[in-house]
């Protein structure tokens, strides 16, 4: 995520933020918590709380999340949300006809497995694939009006925000390792349809990052998932997919019960464990 966007960003978080700041009490992370998700929107003003009541569900595992939920104003505005984190995905839906945001964070640590030696490097990638659409907002005289506005998508991969207080803004939960390499944006242009059919782009964000590690070593990763809108639907149903490129022999354990690249069977696992003491011994013979 670039500077400029992310002061954007925060920008017209704070307006909505300013001119609900008399009755909002935000739902805030519980602590040692490595997923969190919130639901933000106007909509769910009546609550008496900018975050939509009720919607964070935070668990010390997967899954956990946000329960499908449509919350309404008496003006006509209204959101509907849905967030889950597996430790390879990440889902959502936001959709809503007024200013909304769904913000999705996860950390996860890794644990390193394999017969290779020394370093070498390995590829985390987060794709986020799904559908922009628009919403029928209201009608006049009998004929819908369709908008898609202010709508947009972020992946992000970095490091992990374990901030509990009440004023954290949790678009920033993850900051990217690199501003420029490691978060990626796809926003969309606003349309207003009068009398036209529904409409629709596809969602495509992708976003990856190389660490240099070894057999034995142990890290963490953050990843984010956020979308906002005006008006319209944000389907990540798809899921945003996590994966990695790892070196052949090579897998990862995660804390949160993943498990990426493939698995030898213990019997295979003793025959090269067996193999890479002889080639050691042989090297350091030589030597």
């Amino acid at each position: 995520m670039s500077m400029s966007y992310r002061a954007l960003l925060l920008a017209s978080f704070l307006a909505v933020a300013v001119s609900d700041a008399a009755r909002a009490t935000p739902v805030t992370m519980p602590a040692g918590s490595p997923v969190w998700m919130e639901l933000r929107s106007n909509a769910c003003d009546s609550d008496g709380d900018a975050d939509c009541l009720g919607s964070n569900q935070a668990g010390p595992n997967p899954p956990n999340g946000i329960p499908l939920s449509t919350f309404s104003e008496s003006n006509g505005t209204w959101v509907t949300g849905f967030g889950e984190v597996q430790p390879d995905q990440v889902r959502s839906l936001l959709s809503g006809y007024t200013g909304s945001f769904m913000w999705i964070s996860m950390l996860d640590t890794y644990t390193v497995h394999g017969t290779a030696v020394g370093s070498f490097d390995i590829a985390a990638h987060l794709a986020v694939s799904g559908t922009a659409a628009s919403v029928t907002v209201y009608t006049i005289t009998g004929v819908p009006i369709e908008m898609l506005t202010g709508a947009n998508v972020n992946a992000e991969i970095g490091t992990f925000n374990p901030s509990t207080a009440p004023s954290f803004l949790e678009q920033f939960r993850v900051t990217p390792f690199d501003v420029n390499l490691n978060s990626a944006t796809q926003s969309f242009t606003s349309q207003a349809v009068t009398g036209g059919p529904p409409f629709s782009h596809p969602i495509s964000v992708a976003t990856s990052y190389t660490h240099s590690t070894s057999v034995g070593d142990v890290f963490d990763i953050a990843y984010g998932v956020n979308s906002a809108l005006g008006a319209g639907s944000l389907d990540l149903l798809n899921t945003a997919v996590l994966s990695f490129d790892l070196p052949e022999g090579v897998y990862l354990t995660s804390a949160l019960g993943g498990t990426f690249g493939v698995v030898p069977e213990p019997s295979t696992a003793l025959l090269l464990a067996s193999g890479l003491v002889v080639a050691r011994r042989r090297r350091a013979s030589h030597h």
